[in-house]
């Protein structure tokens, strides 16, 4: 296949996947424990999916993983506290370029949720 091909196949399943999750179904409650399956299988099937994207394109593609927001809302600065720090801290760690530290606090699996200064070293 060429590599236009293969990006294509790659873009043209994961539209058909976004389409059968966005399908209207019959509307019911759903419970909680129901909805965290869904979600699992959905972050199951994109990982995948990323996966493929990255094999087909030959393209490195990171995947972060530990954080619970799906985006920034607020801009941060040194002295912020919250889980959208500690992501921050999370994304940082995943590349060598923009790690915190090596070991120790602020280290991958070591995050915090306060933006002090190893952070805007990291951002910067």
């Amino acid at each position: 296949m060429t590599k236009r091909l293969k990006k294509f196949v790659a873009i043209a399943t994961l539209m058909a996947s976004v389409m059968m999750i966005a399908a209207p179904s019959p509307a019911y409650a759903l419970t909680a424990e129901e909805l965290a399956d869904q979600i699992a299988t959905l972050q199951a099937q994109l990982t995948a999916l990323t996966a493929q994207l990255a094999e087909l394109t030959g393209e490195e593609v990171v995947v972060v993983s530990g954080c619970d927001i799906s985006s920034f809302d607020r801009n941060l600065e040194v002295g912020d506290t919250g889980d959208d720090v500690k992501c921050l801290q999370i994304v940082l760690n995943s590349d060598s370029d923009t790690q915190l530290a090596d070991s120790g606090v602020g280290s991958s699996g070591e995050e915090t949720s306060y933006f002090g200064p190893l952070t805007k070293a990291a951002v910067i």
